[in-house]
């Protein structure tokens, strides 16, 4: 399979990299990946040198070709306001079908995953926090002021995808009579947000794909798998905030993750200040009133519970199931199967409802 992928390289160099001299071989080192994104991904090292020249994305799934191209034409896209955003991006090499799987081939982002640190009271440091905060969110609203465009049609179609994933949620998991009217009454909710056209959304924009350099104030943003077109301008910053705390806690099992996940949204401290105050910005650059927020929050935490399911049941048919979501279905006593909605993030809808009214916007 990389044996092939090197033939066409070579067999087009001069094309593919302009300005490098073709070496007399290629090794690669894989990188450890998402079980449940279904790829896995190498950088590929010309013969001699230290630093790699590409990164290569291997799809699992031989039908993923819709799904490569996809993340192909967001890049493209991307590639054409990199100047806009502040901060690198990749750019796509090669898209093909070799040696029986879907292969993405990227230029190489340098930096280094943005850093986070606790306090040695188990919180996140606040100073690096609030810097954090301040360059992710503005380096997205970059980005949507960069790509965000008017389209009618996509814009229905985008709402109707809003309806149908509300439908989809209240079919897929068993959910309380507040659960439910609390989801009821989002369909009608959507329909009434401004018409400000179509943004582009990340999809798992978290500190794991967020590179920075040493000495600048920019980010470059990397796997952009899930990037797809949305009219819910907040989900990436809700995303990167939800996940900020979860990726550096002490505290593990679903005890340590409710915990992050209350602390970010619910509890008042100084943490949660920083957060509220990177959500308050966003809304107000993209003209999003509060009670606004807190519907996009709700539909924020469905499409990621939705997400999740859905990843979840392809990796049962693929061969099993994350030792994590297996972990998750044996706290409550459930089997094997029913481990696909014991999963994190309808547990954070379920707590959002019980305690909307401390959330901090």
């Amino acid at each position: 399979m990389l044996p092939k992928l090197s033939e066409r390289l070579f067999g087009d160099w001069s094309r593919f990299f302009p300005d490098e001299t073709k070496p007399q071989a290629i090794s690669y080192l894989g990188i450890a990946g998402s079980v449940e994104g279904g790829t896995c991904t190498f950088l590929g090292f010309p013969k001699n040198r230290k630093k790699p020249l590409f990164a290569v994305k291997i799809h699992r799934a031989p039908d993923a070709g819709g799904r490569v191209s996809a993340e192909q034409e967001v890049l493209t896209r991307l590639g054409l306001c990199e100047d806009a955003l502040s901060g690198p991006i990749p750019r796509a090499i090669l898209c093909q079908q070799i040696g029986g799987v879907w292969m993405l081939v990227q230029s190489i982002v340098a930096g280094r995953l943005m850093p986070a640190s606790l306090t040695k009271e188990g919180a996140p440091d606040l100073a690096e926090a609030a810097i954090n905060f301040q360059l992710a969110g503005y380096w997205l609203a970059r980005m949507h002021s960069a790509t965000r465009h008017c389209d009618g049609a996509g814009v229905a179609v985008a709402r109707q995808g809003v309806a149908s994933d509300i439908e989809a949620f209240i079919e897929t998991f068993e959910l309380s009579v507040k659960e439910r009217e609390r989801v009821a009454g989002l369909a009608n909710a959507q329909r009434s947000w401004p018409d400000n056209g179509l943004y582009l959304r990340h999809g798992d924009f978290c500190r794991h794909n967020i590179l920075t350099g040493r000495t600048d104030q920019k980010i470059g943003v990397i796997d952009w798998t899930f990037g797809e077109w949305t009219i819910c301008p907040m989900d990436d910053l809700f995303f990167f905030l939800s996940t900020y705390f979860l990726q550096i806690r002490e505290d593990h099992g679903v005890a340590g993750l409710t915990q992050a996940f209350e602390h970010t949204f619910f509890s008042k401290n100084g943490y949660s200040d920083v957060a509220r105050r990177a959500i308050a910005e966003a809304a107000a650059r993209l003209g999003v009133d509060t009670p606004d927020v807190r519907d996009m929050f709700a539909l924020f935490l469905i499409n990621r519970a939705l997400f999740e399911h859905r990843q979840l049941a392809a990796c049962a048919q693929s061969g099993g199931l994350p030792r994590f979501a297996v972990y998750l279905a044996a706290l409550e006593d459930n089997n094997y199967h029913e481990a696909l909605r014991s999963q994190l993030w309808i547990r954070f809808f379920r707590f959002f409802v019980e305690h909307e009214d401390h959330f901090i916007v």
